[in-house]
């Protein structure tokens, strides 16, 4: 049985795929397809890149083996707690090319605490943060409190003392 909370309905998504209103397509397959036709045209743009489509699909399948390599298994959760960049969408089509569940709902004024219930909550394996030291960084969970050296200094510290030695 899945353990995610969904509100899918079978016989009705059988019903969207029969009308032609839903496709076999992903947000990663949809990047592809992009990157093949246009690899050299603008796909993506925040304060700091801007990115073509190849450019885009080369890092998105970087992270997506950074996240591989960490551990992490089809369905499991990744939760973002980063500002809008474009790192999160990376993420996210990171997530889609590796069948993870993307929360990117982790608002940045969130308080490390809150941070922490939400994460246990939603049973998070990884979190993707930002760090006073690097622009991107994959943490990975064990459990529910511990996360590589990656992470933000505040959530790793309140993390580790919550470990169990």
């Amino acid at each position: 049985m899945s353990t995610i909370l969904t509100l899918h309905d079978p016989q009705t998504a059988r019903a969207y795929y029969a009308d032609g209103l839903w496709q076999e397509d992903t947000l990663y397959s949809l990047l592809r397809r992009h990157a093949k036709a246009r690899p050299q045209a603008f796909a993506l743009r925040d304060a700091v890149h801007r990115l073509n489509w190849s450019e885009l699909l080369a890092w998105v399948d970087s992270a997506a083996e950074d996240l591989h390599l960490a551990g992490l298994r089809r369905g499991e959760r990744v939760s973002l707690w980063l500002p809008s960049r474009v790192e999160s969408v990376v993420t996210l089509l990171a997530c889609s090319r590796n069948g993870y569940v993307c929360n990117p709902s982790m608002h940045q004024n969130y308080t490390t605490a809150e941070v922490l219930q939400l994460l246990e909550r939603v049973q998070c394996r990884a979190l993707v943060a930002q760090s006073p030291k690097r622009r991107y960084s994959v943490g990975h969970m064990a459990g529910a409190a511990a996360f590589l050296e990656a992470l933000p200094q505040p959530l790793a510290d309140a993390l580790r003392k919550g470990e169990k030695g």
